[in-house]
């Protein structure tokens, strides 16, 4: 992603890269152990994942196919299923990683940059706690991660390719058309500005409908699809409180004197309540990983009001 203001080498180069690359196995091996009641023999997450190659799976898995035909496409290649899992886990999250410290170049200086990476990294393996067969999760970070990047960069036009792979993985990147029509609000009188958010929000149906033609109705294997029974669900539940531990003062911090903060991410703040709303409503907000899309709000706003950070570095 460019900065603008000349050809200054970003600093760390390569060694940015392996020193996220280490931490993240890290963090990888953590996950792994914390994931093996999921995979122990009959393997909960093999039989999903079968079925959902198979076009057998109940809804919604069924209608998130890309990650476990990914995988499935690796084991047609010699890779064992598991490590297929844990190599798709380790690639987009070490890619939104890079990504992500990237983004954070526009609005911290760059110590902050890897405060934030390292922030974002060490809560990969807290998110994994209570969500079961969930494979959706660190690509959709990616792509939200990129949606942010693209979006500052106006180059709207991979936007549309990052909604319609995201729709194939999770549904929650249909937000980018509302994350785009926030951080372009001062455009809403722009023709420009309709045919950005109308076309993603359109896209985004046009691909959950065909998904869902292509496989036809599914009955849902939980009866936490609905807000009749998440939002008690979630009222009731102590691991409902994770949802605070996994930004901590960052949630606060994000919103204190929110109108001194600069302009994009001021008004991509916006995405944080929908999220909470959103999430409370049909799913367990005790499963943290529902909340890593909105580190590029959340991870910037936050630090740059802790240490006192008032104007973008770049």
């Amino acid at each position: 992603m460019s900065h603008g203001g000349g050809a200054a080498r970003p600093a760390g180069g390569a060694r940015l890269v392996w020193f996220y690359f280490f931490l993240l196995l890290a963090a990888l091996w953590t996950t792994w152990e914390m994931d093996k009641p999921v995979w122990r023999d009959p393997a909960v997450a093999e039989q999903f994942h079968r079925r959902i190659v198979d076009g057998q799976a109940p809804y919604p898995l069924q209608y998130r196919p890309l990650v476990p035909l990914l995988c499935e496409a690796m084991t047609r290649v010699g890779v064992p299923l598991t490590a297929a899992y844990n190599l798709q886990r380790f690639a987009f999250w070490f890619l939104a990683l890079l990504l992500f410290h990237n983004f954070l170049r526009l609005w911290l200086p760059e110590t902050l940059c890897l405060t934030g990476g390292v922030f974002l990294l060490a809560i990969l393996p807290f998110s994994t706690i209570g969500s079961g067969y969930q494979p959706t999760d660190p690509l959709n970070l990616l792509l939200f991660v990129m949606a942010y990047g693209l979006l500052h960069e106006r180059r709207d036009g991979w936007l549309y390719v990052v909604v319609a792979i995201g729709m194939l993985n999770r549904e929650t990147i249909a937000l980018v058309a509302l994350l785009a029509a926030a951080v372009r609000a001062d455009e809403w009188r722009q023709p420009a500005w309709w045919r950005l958010v109308l076309g993603l929000g359109l896209l985004a149906v046009a691909v959950y409908a065909g998904v869902h033609l292509h496989y036809g109705p599914r009955e849902s294997y939980t009866e936490l699809i609905r807000p009749s029974a998440c939002v008690p669900e979630n009222l009731s539940r102590a691991g409902s409180l994770r949802v605070v531990a996994v930004y901590g003062l960052l949630w606060w911090l994000a919103f204190v004197k929110l109108a001194d903060q600069p302009a994009f991410l001021r008004r991509s703040a916006l995405l944080i309540p929908v999220f909470l709303i959103v999430h409370f409503a049909y799913g367990l907000v005790g499963e943290t990983r529902l909340f890593l899309p909105l580190a590029p709000a959340i991870v910037p706003l936050g630090l740059r009001r802790l240490f006192d950070v008032t104007e973008p570095v770049r």
